[in-house]
């Protein structure tokens, strides 16, 4: 609606980015609030964990939490997470009406967030009887818009043929083994998994040794923490299953992308746990080294790069994760330090206000040094980001959309159908789609080897498991094509423009050229 209205496209980008961003910082500021009840807190705790990068340790899917244009997969998570917080913290109308809006937002893992918040709720009866099921109207309102959201997608692909199941389920086995990534079995030796065990650790600690600790409401993070991780770990078993002998339902959902649940909320879940002994100094000393620790690569605010520390031999994303470990344990031995003096009250102590002062200070200061300097920078250049370039600020995109017939993106290139408002014969740098869209497989191989030159049961060995078409696959057989096979291209998918990166020469007349992409006109 908002481009109907003349909104462009960059502008709706930024928007979205924004929006995204906003979910990904409540979800991780809400976990943290669960536990502490304090703002200030929880809110530097996400900025922190955001900019150290400690709930991004995806496991065969990436976890984004803001600017990437996979928004799905980022507002997905990022609501998921939000879900679970917001009935920790007892919020239980939003958070159960966003429960039941969650398969409209998105179908795969607003499935997964149903079973993992069912069996949470269901582990506490009370929780469901007195909290839950009361406010059952607010669960309905949010599925109901599912279901009109559902409604109007049957309805936009009824002239959609179908695929016979038998066919379109060796299609998804092949598809699942030999070209996507996100599918693939996984191994127990990543920081996905790691993050996983510990969750699972302390979710069990502070609902058995440390229980009263913790409040009924907040309770709910931590069996959901647990059930993640239970789920999880049975996914990655799973995975390890041939799809062929899967329900081809169940590899769609893409099971291990469950790890990444409790990989994102691992960070903002230590913060909240610590934060439920502020009263302790040894507590308020944790807060500051973790939120340090973390911040001790830093480089810039939004910035994806990481460099390695002159005095610290590790890698940064090694140091990031054992920070939150190495904190986690310090944690336990914290908490069950602090059991045993509460057991004698004459021994309580709380903190002094000095150092209650100077630790507040000091998060505060370690936040404020990371940033600001990247608040306060200036872009070198006024040139229009690589990011923010299509057919209304760049030359080649104004004359693609000029065209007419199909455009023909190389290799991975991918969104180019966004930046041209042209539509283009196959999207090379998203096949990993088709497992959410069976009815376009046969199309799909038929594409890939008429125009690409690849079998899709056959792939060459490059392409497997990235669930794109490689350059160095398809440069040299397209630079290989004679005019007349192009012209061939032509006739039988109506592409009338080839668009590749400006190092490709290919035989065929050039149209525009950019400092990163060639544009080639196919002739009649």
């Amino acid at each position: 609606m908002l481009l109907a209205a003349g909104v462009s496209e960059i502008r709706l980008s930024i928007v979205l980015s924004g929006i995204s961003g906003m979910v990904s910082f409540q979800a991780l500021a809400m976990t943290v609030y669960a536990f502490s009840h304090s703002t200030w807190l929880s809110t530097l705790a996400a900025i922190v964990i955001f900019t150290s990068r400690a709930a991004e340790y995806g496991v065969r899917y990436p976890i984004f939490l803001l600017g990437t244009s996979h928004t799905y997969g980022t507002l997905g998570l990022s609501l998921l997470v939000l879900v679970a917080a917001l009935l920790g913290c007892g919020r239980y109308r939003l958070g159960l009406f966003l429960l039941g809006l969650a398969p409209c937002v998105h179908p795969s893992l607003g499935i997964w967030l149903a079973l993992i918040a069912g069996m949470s709720l269901a582990w506490d009866h009370d929780t469901l009887l007195m909290s839950a099921l009361p406010r059952w109207k607010w669960f309905a309102a949010g599925v109901l818009v599912s279901v009109c959201s559902l409604t109007v997608h049957l309805w936009m692909r009824s002239d959609i043929s179908a695929v016979d199941p038998a066919v379109a389920s060796r299609y998804l086995s092949a598809f699942t083994t030999l070209w996507d990534d996100h599918r693939q079995p996984m191994r127990l030796d990543n920081a996905g998994a790691a993050l996983n065990g510990a969750g699972l650790l302390l979710g069990g600690l502070w609902l058995t040794v440390f229980r009263r600790s913790v409040s009924a409401a907040s309770a709910f993070v931590l069996r959901f923490v647990i059930v993640s991780a239970g789920v999880g770990f049975a996914c990655i078993a799973i995975s390890h299953v041939p799809p062929e002998k899967l329900p081809a339902a169940l590899v769609v959902l893409m099971p291990t992308r469950v790890v990444n649940v409790d990989a994102m909320m691992f960070g903002a879940l230590v913060f909240g746990l610590i934060a439920l002994y502020r009263n302790m100094t040894w507590a308020r000393v944790l807060m500051v080294a973790l939120a340090a620790g973390l911040l001790l690569n830093h480089h810039g605010l939004l910035s994806a790069r990481f460099e390695r520390t002159p005095l610290l031999s590790l890698e940064p994303r090694l140091l990031v994760l054992e920070v939150m470990l190495v904190a986690a344990a310090l944690l336990v031995a914290g908490a069950a330090w602090t059991e045993r003096i509460w057991r004698d009250p004459s021994r309580a102590r709380t903190v002094p206000r000095g150092v209650r002062l100077a630790a507040d200070g000091a998060l505060v200061a370690a936040v404020a040094t990371a940033l600001v300097p990247g608040l306060l920078s200036r872009p070198a250049s006024s040139r229009v980001p690589t990011v923010f370039r299509d057919r209304t600020n760049d030359g080649l995109f104004a004359t693609a959309a000029r065209g007419t017939g199909m455009l023909l993106t190389a290799g991975d290139l991918h969104l180019m159908q966004l930046r041209t408002r042209r539509p283009v014969l196959i999207d090379g740098g998203g096949l990993d789609g088709l497992p959410y869209a069976l009815s376009g497989a046969l199309q799909t191989e038929r594409i890939l080897r008429d125009v690409y030159g690849l079998e899709f049961f056959h792939p060459p060995d490059q392409a497997r498991g990235l669930g794109m078409i490689p350059p160095s696959v398809n440069r040299p057989i397209w630079e290989q094509y004679s005019t007349d096979r192009w012209r061939a291209i032509r006739r039988a998918y109506n592409v009338t423009q080839v668009l590749t990166y400006n190092d490709w020469s290919l035989r065929l007349p050039p149209v525009a050229q950019n400092a990163n992409y060639l544009l080639y006109e196919i002739p009649e």
